[in-house]
């Protein structure tokens, strides 16, 4: 009787460890959310679509070191999932190689292709409860081929599996899809398992797509690889070409001067007058470099009198048809200040000569004064001055800061 009890005793210890180990087992879930940074403008989404097909074989039964491989597959997703911002993309899931109990399918999909939510995503991945059955991977991709080709845009494939028992078949297939959607493609694999057949075949399905590559489980275990891996698949940063902070989606006022505080739209903050501003052009008088700005005259974000709509041909001094709005807003400015006096300046990028960038900046100056001259503005009251590339307000080495550099200024004289 002792011996029963001694023998019960020990089965149930052996159970609970076994339990307990078990538990211990299941792969890391930890995840960093990089909602925050999407929402904020940081990011935006690189990828329209995403598809995600997973290995659920018999195969993934098997242990990769502690972990359950087909666990280690799920862990994946799951913290992927809730890595993931709200982006605004179509998304799936597509499986393939089934216990019976989960589909009688090679391949399904529990999830999509529709618009993406974290919550749709996870109870289509809670769906798929164990592996079994072989490896059709060929069938799983292409059908996922038809999948992404009904859908418009740039798509992410991620295919997760082991890569045992399947043969290079889907490597063509994949070849297929990559002529027929050019650079709208990027394929990601992540491997479960270290099988070496298996690792060449993953390989060579991500090398398919130059933008895309071959990771494994492993290397992207903790919440900062995941974040690190979501970033790189899902994610880029957002344009932000005057660096203001301001990404250029939500910029309302492109092009602002560097350094210049802005706004949540991107447009320079109007400083109150107890901040010292003698000529109410909305410009400090600490940051004011055209102080004495007449009223009415439209500013840069350093209150320079800036004829930003007036633009000339390349390399000719002849003002551009339709571009004459800026300057019939200075005409009126100065009719409606009969007294005042204006230098009108030139100013141009740091593309060409010096000497060259000089006389052309002259000649534009020039072109401007007989414009006033021309509509009724005393010539006693215009002079004309080219200043070359000598001043630049932004930085000659991007587009941006070129464009803000290529100007014509009004300087009120005293």
């Amino acid at each position: 009787m002792k011996t029963k009890v001694y023998f019960v005793l020990a089965m149930f210890a052996l159970f609970t460890l076994l339990g307990c180990a078990k538990e211990a087992m299941l792969p890391d879930m930890t995840a960093r959310d990089l909602t925050p940074d999407y929402q904020a403008g940081k990011t935006t989404s690189k990828v329209d679509n995403f598809l995600v097909v997973l290995d659920t074989s018999l195969s993934m039964e098997d242990r990769d070191g502690e972990y359950v491989k087909f666990d280690l597959a799920k862990s994946f997703i799951h913290r992927m999932n809730q890595t993931l911002p709200p982006l605004k993309v179509n998304g799936g899931l597509r499986t393939f190689g089934h216990d019976p109990s989960v589909a009688r399918t090679f391949t399904f999909l529990p999830y999509g292709m529709s618009p993406y939510q974290r919550a749709e995503l996870a109870k289509g991945l809670d769906t798929i409860t164990v592996p079994g059955g072989n490896s059709p991977m060929l069938e799983a991709i292409t059908a996922a081929s038809a999948d992404l080709s009904a859908q418009t845009g740039k798509s992410a494939l991620i295919i997760i599996s082991d890569g045992k028992d399947i043969l290079n078949q889907p490597v063509a297939v994949l070849e297929s899809l990559k002529q027929s959607m050019g650079d709208r493609l990027c394929v990601y694999t992540v491997l479960v398992g270290n099988d070496p057949k298996g690792a060449a075949l993953m390989n060579n399905l991500a090398a398919v797509t130059p933008c895309g590559f071959a990771t494994t489980a492993r290397q992207v275990a903790t919440a900062d690889q995941m974040a690190g891996f979501v970033q790189k698949v899902f994610l880029e940063a957002d344009a932000d070409s005057d660096g203001d902070g301001v990404p250029d989606r939500l910029d309302k006022c492109p092009n602002t001067p560097r350094g210049t505080k802005v706004d949540k739209d991107g447009c320079p903050v109007k400083v109150a007058v107890v901040d010292g501003d003698s000529d109410g052009d909305g410009v400090p008088d600490r940051l004011d470099r055209c102080p004495g700005t007449p009223m009415g005259a439209k500013v840069n974000a350093v209150g320079c009198w800036v004829l930003a709509d007036v633009q000339f041909h390349v390399n000719k001094a002849e003002i551009k048809t339709g571009m004459m709005g800026g300057l019939k807003e200075a005409l009126a400015v100065l009719n409606q200040n009969p007294s005042l006096r204006i230098e009108v300046q030139g100013h141009t990028d740091s593309d060409g000569a010096a000497a060259y960038n000089q006389q052309l900046s002259e000649q534009r100056a020039q072109a401007v004064l007989n414009y006033f001259v021309q509509n009724g503005i005393a010539a006693t009251r215009v002079t004309a001055k080219g200043y070359g590339e000598s001043m630049p307000v932004a930085d000659n080495t991007t587009a941006s800061g070129k464009a803000q550099n290529r100007r014509v200024e009004l300087n009120p004289l005293q």
